[in-house]
């Protein structure tokens, strides 16, 4: 193969649908706890009020099963189809905000 073969098909495998690590924001008025679940496996982080954080996790987000969101007692369980739903308002891209707030609505954007 000719080298221009390879760079190319380098060039389109990294411009393709890369993983995603979505970066958290939490504009409530209080802590929460963001939890992800595949298998038997969850990781969760703690993001504290007015901070930004990622749930460190060693697979993509779109692989994620449910996301939990603990906030003030209260638990938000989000199914697969939602993760998806996420997944797909983030662009498909390498980066991705998830802002929180106290309506405890989720704002999904590129980026």
């Amino acid at each position: 193969m000719r080298p221009t073969i390879l760079l190319t098909a380098l060039a389109l495998s990294l411009s393709a649908c890369g993983p995603v690590h979505p970066r958290w924001k939490n504009e409530s008025s209080h802590d929460i706890r963001v939890t992800y679940f595949k298998g038997t496996s969850h990781y969760g982080v703690l993001i504290k009020q007015g901070r930004e954080n990622v749930p460190v996790a060693p697979f993509d987000f779109q692989s994620v099963e449910r996301i939990e969101i603990e906030d003030s007692g209260q638990t938000q369980r989000l199914t697969k189809a939602a993760v998806s739903q996420m997944h797909a308002e983030c662009g498909h891209g390498y980066s991705c905000r998830i802002r929180y707030g106290d309506d405890h609505q989720l704002k999904v954007a590129p980026g």
